[in-house]
């Protein structure tokens, strides 16, 4: 996956806002599912149909549907988690090099519709959707009225920066997934638990801080507590170096390289690399980078690459928790 710095956006943020999504409810256990259980009407006469509460309000959807075309960057590969498949989705060509073997193998043969930015209703129509499911980030609302023209459509947003459970949770129940989202919510904990036992130990008195590419040349940026990756991280446990972000950073702070020297702190250094193993010039630059090598972590030999810092789900949260533990505390 593109591994970069999320953030809310102002228009996902806003969405979130006036709708107040779920409101909480979402991450209280079962009640999305009772929320959202079957009833009938909002589509051809005697379909049974589930409301959805996504970032544009409320939307009925078929309860079991069969054919999903998918315009969000996530979704496809949220629902691959849920051992089901869309019928269409965005071109992923530009981000070919970023995604997993696995991934490319379940896009093959699919037809796209458009980019995740610009997607083509003319594209989506042709795919003969029940449903069409999306991310609110990529899409406003006048995109998303053209395209319930086209089927039922549900575009969802995290209620925050760290959120990464809201829309994994909503896309299994617009695909009628439930039962495997009550199976991989508790198959998720139960590895939170284990990992939180089994590294109190090595975990005390370490101090991570994940980093990556920054917006240009010279650059790098720190993950915060609320960003998805760090949340999965300190969800069992891990405590990251102290890095103060500033009102308005976000996620994420991105400063010059010239202040390196900041993550003195940390005992531990992480970063990205592709999935096939490849790296970024933009962080190889950092790491390079003389005021890099003088840090105690990289004179210690604590630095890590890791591929699973992009979290949108149980299954990829899973995999990130258990490829620190492999990598940071050889766990193997």
């Amino acid at each position: 996956m593109v591994v970069v710095p999320r953030t809310v956006s102002s228009a996902s943020r806003g969405a979130v806002d006036r709708r107040t999504l779920l409101g909480g409810a979402l991450l209280g256990g079962l009640g999305l599912l009772t929320g959202c259980s079957p009833v009938t009407g909002g589509g051809p006469a005697g379909t049974a149909t589930r409301t959805l509460r996504t970032a544009y309000g409320e939307v009925a959807v078929p309860a079991d549907p069969a054919r999903v075309a998918c315009v969000g960057y996530y979704t496809p590969f949220q629902m691959q988690a849920l051992g089901k498949r869309p019928v269409a989705v965005a071109d992923y060509t530009p981000s070919r090099a970023a995604l997993t073997a696995d991934q490319k193998t379940f896009l093959e043969g699919l037809p796209t519709v458009g980019t995740v930015v610009t997607p083509e209703p003319e594209r989506i129509a042709a795919a003969r959707p029940d449903v069409i499911l999306g991310e609110a980030d990529y899409a406003d609302e006048d995109l998303w009225r053209v395209l319930s023209g086209i089927a039922p459509t549900a575009l969802f947003a995290p209620l925050d920066n760290g959120d990464w459970l809201t829309v994994a949770e909503q896309v299994a129940v617009a695909v009628g997934a439930g039962d495997t989202l009550v199976d991989a919510r508790a198959r998720y904990a139960a590895g939170v638990d284990e990992l939180r036992t089994r590294h109190a130990a090595a975990l005390a008195g370490r101090r991570i801080a994940p980093i990556t590419f920054g917006g240009t040349v010279g650059e790098f940026s720190v993950l915060h507590a609320d960003n998805p990756y760090c949340s999965i991280l300190t969800a069992f446990g891990v405590r990251l170096a102290d890095f103060p972000s500033a009102p308005g950073d976000g996620s994420f702070t991105t400063i010059g390289i010239e202040a390196l020297g900041r993550l003195g702190d940390a005992t531990d250094i992480l970063h990205p690399v592709r999935p096939d193993g490849g790296t970024f010039p933009a962080v190889d630059a950092v790491l390079a980078h003389p005021l890099f090598t003088r840090l105690p972590a990289a004179r210690a030999g604590r630095v890590f690459p890791v591929v699973g810092y992009d979290v949108f789900d149980h299954a990829t949260a899973g995999a990130a928790q258990r490829e620190f533990a492999a990598t940071v505390l050889g766990d193997r």
